[in-house]
């Protein structure tokens, strides 16, 4: 890799193209359909009384998370198109997050609502079938790209497989070997479509002071993010939970999640002040081609998905 671009490589890549690679969360447990809502309520073995609220619970739950998350995906791609203008309006950005923290406030605290209503309703014996059956495994699909599930299934094959101590080191390093060879594949890629733009010396040096700041930030409230969802689901896993806590942690996650939307999109913002309009342009028309391929290699549609 051109030593000259890479921390512009680095600083660009996590900064736009990653930009709107937001986690979803809270609310996507709700993709039953009303055969898959009949066969739980049998495998709990729920009471006729039982059944008619948990069927209820559920299919509310279910139309209020789909038009939600519908909601929340047309204001994601609203703000992409808004910022990837070259004369973008700050106030309109600024309306459109408010929107957007609104809308992902509606789904965790539907969640919250969704778990507790579920305790009223089940014993705790059920409950704690219904979580093991539903929420866990609703989680482990929701992390399942990301990198820490990555680790979580090595652990569990390394388990499985009963591997010695040396096999057990092999593999790891495979696997690592691995992460690093798709990172450098996907830097070498961006080195290419910065390296078209011709950038000047000063906007090297400029972009580049934006490397270890927007690395630091994007570390900080990744983590805070993770622990904060984490400490949600195990309260609300518990049967008697104290509501009033669950509550405040909900409170404060959606205040990590506007707090982290407004960050990312202060990066891009930092970085069109940078470029100029044509390199903004070129870029982001070098960025979608590039999202495009991408998907398509997945057995997506060649149109960026929002």
């Amino acid at each position: 890799m051109n030593a000259k671009f890479k921390p512009i490589v680095v600083c660009v890549g996590v900064m736009v193209v990653s930009f709107l690679s937001v986690v979803a969360y809270a609310g996507s447990g709700h993709d039953y359909g009303k055969k898959r809502i009949d066969n739980l309520a049998k495998e709990l073995e729920l009471t006729p009384k039982q059944q008619k609220q948990f069927k209820k619970q559920q299919e509310i739950g279910h139309k209020q998370g789909k038009k939600n998350w519908q909601l929340l995906k047309e204001k994601k791609g609203e703000l992409k198109e808004e910022l990837e203008k070259i004369n973008s309006d700050e106030r309109k950005i600024k309306k459109i997050i408010k929107e957007y923290k609104e809308l992902k406030a509606k789904l965790i605290n539907q969640r919250v609502d969704s778990g507790l209503k579920m305790k009223k309703i089940l014993t705790a014996e059920q409950f704690d079938k219904f979580h093991q059956k539903v929420n866990v495994g609703k989680k482990e699909r929701m992390h399942r790209r990301k990198e820490k599930m990555h680790e979580g299934r090595m652990d569990n094959l390394i388990k499985e497989l009963d591997l010695t101590p040396r096999q057990q080191e092999k593999l790891e390093k495979h696997h690592e070997a691995n992460r690093q060879k798709k990172e450098k594949m996907h830097e070498e890629r961006m080195d290419n479509m910065i390296g078209e733009l011709k950038l000047t010396s000063q906007q090297q040096e400029q972009l580049g002071k934006y490397r270890e700041a927007n690395h630091e930030r994007h570390r900080k409230y990744r983590g805070l993010l993770q622990d904060k969802r984490k400490e949600l689901e195990t309260e609300l896993a518990k049967y008697d939970s104290d509501e009033g806590k669950i509550k405040r942690i909900a409170a404060q996650l959606t205040d990590l999640w506007g707090e982290a939307i407004e960050q990312r999109t202060n990066s891009v913002l930092e970085i069109k002040k940078v470029l100029t309009p044509e390199q903004f342009k070129q870029f982001r028309q070098k960025k979608n081609t590039f999202r495009h391929k991408k998907t398509g290699k997945r057995g997506y549609p060649g149109e960026y998905r929002k």
